[in-house]
């Protein structure tokens, strides 16, 4: 993901960060964030910190805002960031129902023995 950048606006006499969103396929959103500063002289200062602040928050931990997100770009963003042996028993777990114990058990075997002995060392997500 494109690092979250953002500038100052003022609207209604408020400051507010206008923040530059990326979703997962690089589409640039631009949000709104009050910064709770009126429009007053000397106060410019003030919001720059303030804009400062919330870029930090939100490039820290990569935030992107989850509301404006679909179910489908949270679920992408969710298994990309999952590792290999974590995806197939999550992927086995919601499958237990629709085969037999037998296959079930043969499936966990190989997970847990040989898929997991080949991308442990890779740590591939």
């Amino acid at each position: 993901m494109k690092r979250i950048t953002g500038r100052l606006a003022t609207k209604n006499q408020k400051w507010y960060a206008v923040l530059n969103l990326y979703d997962t396929d690089g589409v640039r959103k631009q949000r709104w964030v009050s910064l709770d500063l009126e429009d007053k002289r000397g106060t410019k200062t003030e919001a720059n910190h303030r804009l400062a602040e919330v870029l930090a928050q939100y490039n820290v931990g990569d935030l992107y805002l989850q509301e404006n997100m679909t179910h489908a770009e949270r679920e992408r963003n969710r298994i990309a960031n999952m590792l290999v042996e974590n995806y197939l028993l999550e992927w086995l777990e919601q499958h237990k129902p629709n085969i037999s114990s037998s296959t079930y058990l043969n499936y966990k075997r190989m997970i847990n023995g040989r898929m997991t002995a080949f991308f442990k060392p890779m740590k591939s997500r």
